[in-house]
């Protein structure tokens, strides 16, 4: 199991209690889970769609390219990832549990994660992202 997967795992293993202080936090698990089945999603149409221009690829270089996309999709969710966690931990008052809410509401509506659905994204011809 590759650092990355690893890392997913115990965050959101590890969502639902905070140990330290026996206080629950909010459920962030469930956008977690719903990002990563989203831009995993987008990473294998995208890999899909190119490996017809690149001809004829090697084990390696095809380990390289699942390697590679695999890493920016890393790079993408950490930041989303530590603020759900961040604000999960810290949402003890009423007022950080409203922040806890607002992110969920707000990394959910930017990634389109509505309703619980993987909304399949449509690229359009200008090379920006359109609603389905």
């Amino acid at each position: 199991m590759n650092l990355e997967a690893k890392r997913m795992g115990q965050i959101i293993d590890g969502q639902g209690q905070d140990f330290h202080s026996g206080r629950k936090m909010p459920e962030v698990a469930p956008t977690i889970a719903l990002l990563r089945d989203h831009l995993e999603t987008i990473r294998q149409a995208e890999v899909h769609r190119l490996r017809g221009r690149l001809g004829q690829l090697s084990v390696e270089q095809k380990l390289a390219i699942e390697a590679l996309t695999q890493g920016i999709i890393g790079s993408i969710m950490n930041t989303p990832i530590d603020i759900l966690k961040t604000v999960a931990q810290e949402s003890n008052s009423g007022a950080r549990a409203s922040e806890a809410a607002t992110i969920i509401d707000t990394i959910t509506r930017l990634f389109n994660l509505q309703d619980g659905k993987l909304e399949k994204p449509v690229w359009s011809k200008g090379r920006t992202w359109a609603a389905p």
